[in-house]
């Protein structure tokens, strides 16, 4: 376990998650400079950190989906749902104004 890869972790939360649709996942982390990174899967998590455990990270989109209606899986829709709600109050979704709206306004239908 120690010498675990990414891709060993991105498996297991997957799996725990029930997400079939992994392909549009990631797990990012932000180093002790607070610089954001993607867990590389073929590389041992340990060696990528720069601090020591515990670790945080977290389960992000890494590729949102060209249409997001074709995606076949409730948690998929569910989770693409949330980054993009999170992308948008941080202000880190580039899209027009009134796009943003238009988003904005869809996030406040949502029932929490």
């Amino acid at each position: 376990m120690r010498d675990a890869k990414g891709q060993y972790l991105f498996d297991l939360i997957c799996h725990h998650l029930n997400l079939l649709e992994k392909d549009y996942f990631g797990i990012r982390y932000v180093d002790p400079d607070k610089q954001r990174h993607w867990l590389e899967f073929t590389k041992s998590i340990s060696k990528q950190m720069k601090s020591q455990p515990p670790y945080t990270m977290c389960l992000r989109v890494k590729f949102y989906p060209p249409d997001p209606a074709a995606l076949k899986e409730e948690i998929t829709r569910y989770l693409v749902f949330l980054q993009i709600k999170r992308d948008l109050y941080h202000g880190r979704l580039l899209c027009k104004t009134s796009d943003a709206a238009i988003l904005a306004a869809y996030i406040l239908q949502d029932k929490p």
